[in-house]
């Protein structure tokens, strides 16, 4: 009997911390759980937790929760609720994370359509970059789509290359359309640069190159009026 209530008497120790509001802020709520966390591929997180972020708007911790049950569960743990601002979400982060340690395992093999993983616990998904020069790696998003929906965020990008077959992929990747759009800028910008430093003048028959800056120069210390035949060869020269 003894033995029973001493057995009885240590559970209810044991659940005090959790039987009723003993978390002053949600601050101290989510300290309490991150103490909990062992591994970094395990969730610290009871599974009606989406996540935790700051909200800049409001400058409050936002907690993610999952239904009526979970967001119920939160208030009762945190004294002060204005402390905390919560938001419904439809993943926890225990899910969440099992997505992202799948993906991290993908990643690791070599090689890999994958490049990074994370966890945007606001928008409560996965993040994960694709290499898309990859091969097949269209169809590896494809299925993952199918596999997890808008659990997954992919972000397109372009990967590191240490063989010769794969830096030839990584400039196939690069559209044809664009180096030629390239070429076309700099020899337009070539042209409109030499044009704008040389202009033909001709003067008394005799055709000489000078800048701009030189004819105008040129003119302005000449006391001899050029005659209408003069003035007709330069402005047809100059274009003026």
């Amino acid at each position: 009997m003894k033995r029973i209530v001493v057995l009885l008497l240590t559970v209810v120790l044991f659940a005090m911390p959790l039987a009723a509001a003993e978390f002053e802020t949600g601050w101290d709520l989510k300290a309490y759980w991150d103490e909990q966390e062992d591994e970094y591929n395990v969730s610290p997180y009871p599974d009606y937790i989406g996540g935790f972020w700051i909200d800049n708007k409001v400058g409050l911790l936002t907690v993610g929760v999952i239904g009526d049950e979970g967001e119920a569960e939160v208030l009762r743990l945190v004294e002060d609720d204005g402390s905390i601002q919560i938001v419904r979400q439809k993943y926890s982060y225990t899910e969440l994370m099992s997505i992202r340690n799948m993906l991290e395992d993908v990643m690791r093999a070599s090689p890999s359509p994958v490049l990074g993983v994370g966890i945007d616990q606001s928008e409560n998904y996965v993040t994960v970059a694709i290499d898309v020069a990859f091969e097949g790696a269209f169809e590896f998003v494809r299925d993952l789509k199918k596999a997890y929906g808008d659990r997954i965020y992919y972000e397109p990008t372009v990967g590191i290359w240490y063989t010769a077959e794969q830096s030839k992929r990584a400039a196939e990747a690069v559209p044809f359309a664009v180096w030629v759009m390239l070429v076309c800028v700099l020899l337009g910008v070539t042209a409109l640069l030499l044009r704008r430093r040389r202009l033909a003048a001709t003067t008394a028959g005799t055709t000489m190159a000078i800048t701009s800056r030189q004819l105008e120069s040129a003119l302005r210390e000449d006391t001899v009026e050029p005659s209408g035949e003069v003035w007709e060869k330069i402005r047809r020269s100059t274009g003026c």
